[in-house]
């Protein structure tokens, strides 16, 4: 046999392998998380639990509490356990989470920035701030309790959150489809609708701050001065 002829025999055998050793690499990798969940829960949930860029598919239903904050931020996760609370921040920003489970309980932060989430689900409790950022929210449940504000820019939305609560910090709605706000809403930061297809705001809307409403037919429609007089419980327009 000639040395060139046996140098590709080695070259093709050395391609024959080359899959397995990537798959064998991949499920050594997973294992490694899997046991580093397991022994997180072993020693009673404390403390915060990161597993950035995780190659595993799911969370295991043993895990109910995380006593820290909950990092999966560019992880191949899809689902969360049934029940979970987080009683930290939970970023699962740029992650592959489909679908929020119901009841889920974060105390403080919620990240769900650059997911394929489209529904807030019944019974979501965040404690602090949400941000989904460029997700792809479509529907959000009426009984969400949020402590301090929603950041819904640039999503699916098509309507304004018809939540029970009426009370927030911050509301944030603008580059997406929202065409009215609902009645009895307060916010006491700022509500941004920039850039909506916005024709309709009850008059009994409350806004300490700013209402932002840049780019909407309904600036369009009146002048400030016309606002001011209609809309006595918001602070100020930014148009």
């Amino acid at each position: 046999m000639k040395f060139q002829d046996l140098t590709q025999l080695l070259e093709q055998d050395e391609s024959i392998f080359k899959p397995r050793r990537v798959e064998d690499r991949l499920i050594r990798h997973q294992q490694e998380y899997n046991k580093q969940i397991q022994d997180y829960i072993k020693n009673g949930s404390k403390g915060d639990l990161y597993l950035y860029r995780a190659p595993i598919k799911a969370l295991p239903n043993n895990l109910k509490v995380i006593g820290g904050n909950l990092g999966i931020t560019d992880s191949q996760i899809k689902t969360l356990p049934t029940g979970l609370r987080v009683n930290g921040r939970c970023d699962l920003d740029q992650s592959s989470i489909e679908v929020l489970p119901e009841g889920l309980y974060v105390e403080e932060d919620l990240n769900i920035q650059d997911t394929p989430i489209k529904e807030l689900p019944r019974g979501l409790h965040v404690g602090n701030d949400l941000f989904a950022f460029g997700s792809e929210i479509q529907k959000v449940s009426e009984d969400i309790k949020i402590g301090s504000g929603m950041m819904l820019p640039n999503t699916k939305l098509t309507e304004f959150p018809k939540t029970t609560q009426k009370e927030f910090n911050r509301i944030f709605v603008n580059v997406t489809r929202v065409t009215s706000v609902p009645e009895g809403l307060h916010v006491r930061v700022i509500l941004n609708l920039d850039t909506t297809q916005l024709i309709h705001i009850p008059r009994d809307i409350s806004v300490d701050g700013i209402l932002s409403i840049l780019g909407t037919p309904f600036a369009r429609k009146f002048t400030k001065s016309q606002l001011i007089k209609m809309y006595p419980y918001v602070n100020e327009w930014r148009m």
